[in-house]
């Protein structure tokens, strides 16, 4: 198989379609390399690969190139750096679906079933770990297996079920406390200790993958300047990837995706750009911006998340340009909210509870205008949701939703 020749990045350049774009001071910088089929015990050159990101950022490594493949390890920093770089390599014939040429950090496992005549439930011989979050919440039961502290509904521990390659089709089974129960619940599991036990109904299900314990895909923070390419960030626990107080982050072609607890990307505390990331079937939001900092999303994605696609919050300001922002349970953008504010460029929002959901903490945020531009928001239950804010739709398409416009607390939406 030949590798996708469209997103890759090689010794200093990013290609997208052909186009080369520098990936920034890399002049002079310490490079070193990893590879799934690397070893700890090598010197990190490119003929001889590392196997962990961990080795890798145990030294002075500035850009650290991974060939593409699966690995099974967070990424963590938290130590002060001028710059990191971690990007795809070199060429590679790994695919897996709709993963082809990237780094997939999959913190979950796959469940390998079988037809149980007995119950006539499907089952995998399973042994969980005594500090495992799915030996405590169905075996000792110190966890409640329902999470309930956020707006969104979510479940401790998730086991998803997969049709075919896209993420779209995935399904997220509900945690049962008894065989019984599971036998009576479509589209719900349980663990006995020693086996799970699945009841899918009807729905085409191919394969099974539970979440895993981890915390985090990616846990980095105090980066000057970071930069992240062709990253896969799957099946974490509580946010799939989590930047906090770095200066200048880009990230190109990066997904965030299935996180059991909380966001796909929670970025706090600091400043980047997105090009063409997506993130789906995250518990809360697919992208989350807290506290303060300037962000620019360039044709990025949210979809099939159980709250927002992107929601700013408190100091953050920046943009979203372009984009498809759809199938989420809350908002497809919910941005500007709470302090916030972000303009919006030429994005469609399509079959979410809002398309554009903007909350304002108070009449203070009437002082200044949020801006839509040239944007398409149909097919939503409600098209903009507003308080307090002083929106200004220009060039915009907002049709066939059941309510088009909501005005809330002195929020006022303006079409031109």
């Amino acid at each position: 198989m030949m590798q996708n020749p469209n997103a890759f990045s090689i010794r200093g350049k990013y290609l997208i379609n052909n186009t080369e774009y520098p990936i920034e001071n890399t002049k002079n910088s310490h490079i070193v390399y990893v590879s799934p089929s690397g070893d700890d015990t090598n010197t990190g050159e490119e003929n001889k690969p590392f196997r962990t990101f961990s080795k890798a950022l145990s030294g002075n490594a500035e850009i650290i190139y991974a060939a593409p493949g699966l690995y099974h390890e967070s990424i963590v920093s938290s130590r002060h750096r001028d710059h990191l770089t971690i990007a795809a390599s070199w060429s590679s014939s790994y695919t897996d679906g709709d993963k082809r040429a990237k780094i997939v950090l999959d913190m979950g496992e796959d469940i390998q079933v079988s037809q149980d005549d007995e119950t006539d439930l499907l089952i995998s011989e399973y042994t969980a770990q005594e500090s495992s979050t799915i030996y405590k919440c169905f075996v000792s039961k110190t966890l409640d297996i329902t999470d309930k502290g956020t707006r969104s509904d979510g479940y401790r521990i998730t086991l998803w079920g997969r049709h075919g390659n896209s993420i779209k089709n995935d399904i997220r089974l509900i945690p049962v406390m008894t065989l019984d129960e599971c036998k009576s619940t479509a589209k719900s599991w349980f663990y006995d200790g020693s086996s799970i036990y699945i009841n899918p109904g009807e729905e085409g299900i191919d394969s099974y993958h539970l979440s895993g314990d981890s915390a985090y895909a990616i846990n980095i923070k105090n980066v000057k300047n970071l930069n992240l390419c062709d990253i896969v960030c799957d099946y974490a626990r509580d946010n799939s990837c989590h930047i906090n107080y770095c200066d200048n982050v880009i990230m190109r072609n990066c997904e965030f995706n299935h996180c059991s607890m909380n966001n796909g990307l929670s970025f706090d505390c600091s400043n980047g750009t997105f090009y063409g990331c997506s993130a789906a079937q995250n518990r809360n939001d697919g992208f989350n911006l807290h506290t303060y900092g300037d962000t620019h999303f360039i044709n990025c994605c949210g979809y099939n998340n159980y709250d927002d696609g992107v929601s700013h919050h408190q100091g953050c300001s920046g943009s979203i340009i372009g984009g498809e922002w759809y199938n989420n349970k809350k908002g497809g953008i919910a941005s500007p909210t709470f302090g916030a504010k972000v303009n919006i460029y030429n994005a469609v929002c399509h079959d979410n509870e809002y398309g554009i959901y903007s909350a304002g903490n108070n009449a203070v945020d009437t002082d200044s205008n949020v801006i839509l531009n040239g944007c398409a928001i149909y097919n939503n239950k409600t098209g903009i949701y507003n308080t307090y804010y002083n929106i200004i739709a220009a060039n915009c398409i907002i049709k066939d939703n059941q309510v088009n416009i909501s005005e809330n607390s002195n929020g006022k939406v303006n079409i031109i």
